[in-house]
This record gives C-alpha cells, structure tokens and sequence, in this order.
C-alpha cells in the first residue's frame, strides 16, 4: 500500500471522527469548528506517522488494521487532550 493511500485512509478516518462528533455533541455543547478540524488533522496526522515509521510500503496490510489504528490514535490523542491537557470550564 503506497502513502498515498495511508493518507488518504487517515483522512477519511478523520472525517469520519469529526463528522460524528459534530453530530453527537452538537446539541449539547453547540458545533464548534476548531474541534472539527482537530480530528482531522489528528486522523491525517497518525496516517502520516504510520506511514513513515512503519514498512506498510513493502507489505500488504489489512484496510481495517490501517483504519483501526488511525481511528484509536485520533481518538486516544483527542480525549487524552481533554481530559489531561485542556483547562476548560467543566460544569457543562
């Protein structure tokens, strides 16, 4: 599988995180696009990482093993981010 595709996959991921954050959380905490680009940009992120410290050139790896891990990064970075790092009021 060349980089190409990985980024494409980890775009996809992406926008598939976003879109479904926007719709699950929207009408509680209102659509925030900051947020919605993050979770792109994470998904596009862990593609590029996997795609330059991995060999997935030379083999021929599973799709889902691809999305899997592109998915669990997006999502472990985004909610490590929100309950670690971020200094947000929490009474919502």
């Amino acid at each position: 599988m060349n980089t190409l595709s990985i980024v494409l996959i980890g775009l996809l991921t992406g926008l598939h995180a976003a879109t479904w954050g926007g719709f699950k959380d929207s009408p509680f905490e209102g659509f925030r696009p900051a947020s919605f680009m993050r979770s792109i940009a994470l998904g596009l992120f862990a593609a590029l990482v996997l795609a330059v410290f991995t060999d997935l050139e030379n083999g021929q790896p599973a799709l889902l093993v691809i999305v899997g891990v592109c998915y669990a990064a997006e999502r472990l970075a985004t909610e490590w981010w929100k309950s670690i790092v971020r200094e947000d009021d929490q009474t919502a």
